[in-house]
């Protein structure tokens, strides 16, 4: 076997999945160390980072262009344009059953003992209350720091704008440019990121976290989910701006910026959809 053909892609990879396994299942549970669960995602970070750095460094160093050796046809883009349809029928089944679980409990739809009807069935083989909807502490959406989530939400909506003009500066061969800007956004990403789990410890600390009753649930089911897609976009982002200082935006026409974008994009509409029915409904 040729050296161009020895990959240890898969051993790293397994590694890094292993350690991301590891550090879930120490925060799942409750007597599990946080901190050591901490350190697993720590480390995973890491090596998923410095891997896809060496793959990046390795690409641009090499003269082969970037869809050498790819039997398909389509644009990259395409596979990115697939990818997002499966997330979008994701967050559809999440956010949609949610809010419809939310619609068979919360009075203030309206729909308590309908008696009759798909909601009715659920509401009742669950025989759930509104007290089963905001939980025992008494936690009701209007309870959530809607000033602080708005002006979060602002800044996400900001990042859409700086990852365009990152995209703009790409194609037009300008890598450095279009790397100061990917750092810009990924900021800003970390920034909301930052601004969430400050929220979630402070919920927390009041006695709302994911037991209390169906609200407190959903909330961090959803939210959760979204964060993670978030943090997935960042580092997303900084390989990307790495892979701009190394060079490998700097002939014009590279669309590795606009692939990147559209799944960043597509995280910030999801979050003005959370914020819509989790916030202000």
């Amino acid at each position: 076997m040729s050296e161009d053909h020895v990959s240890l892609g898969a051993f790293f990879m397994g590694i890094s999945l292993f350690l991301l396994g590891a550090g879930i299942n120490e925060l799942a549970q409750k007597d599990g160390n946080q901190m050591l669960g901490f350190g697993f995602l720590g480390l995973w970070i890491v090596a998923f980072v410095v891997f896809v750095f060496l793959q990046i460094k390795s690409r641009v160093a090499s003269e082969k262009p970037d869809n050498e050796g790819v039997t398909s046809n389509l644009p990259k883009n395409t596979w990115m344009w697939l990818f997002l349809s499966s997330e979008v029928v994701f967050f559809t089944m999440l956010i949609g059953l949610s809010f419809a679980l939310r619609m068979t409990v919360d009075t203030k739809f309206g729909l308590i003992g309908i008696g009759s009807g798909w909601l009715g069935h659920v509401h009742d083989s669950l025989n759930l209350t509104y007290d089963g909807w905001v939980g025992n502490d008494g936690f009701v959406p209007e309870n959530l720091d809607i000033i602080l989530t708005t002006v979060n939400t602002f800044l996400l909506i900001i990042s859409s704008y700086t990852m365009v003009i990152a995209v703009e500066h790409a194609q037009k061969g300008d890598g450095k440019k279009a790397s100061y800007f990917l750092l810009l956004t990924a900021a800003i990403g970390a920034t909301f990121l930052g601004v969430q789990v400050s929220e979630y410890m402070a919920l927390i600390a009041e006695g709302f976290d994911p037991s209390a009753g169906l609200f407190g649930a959903t909330f961090f089911l959803q939210t959760g989910f979204h964060g993670a897609h978030v943090l997935v976009g960042i580092l997303l982002l900084l390989l990307m701006a790495i892979k701009g200082f190394l060079g490998g935006f700097d002939k014009p026409g590279n669309n590795d910026v606009e692939i990147v974008g559209l799944y960043w994009h597509f995280v910030d509409l999801v979050w003005v959809l959370l914020f819509t029915l989790v916030y202000l409904l």
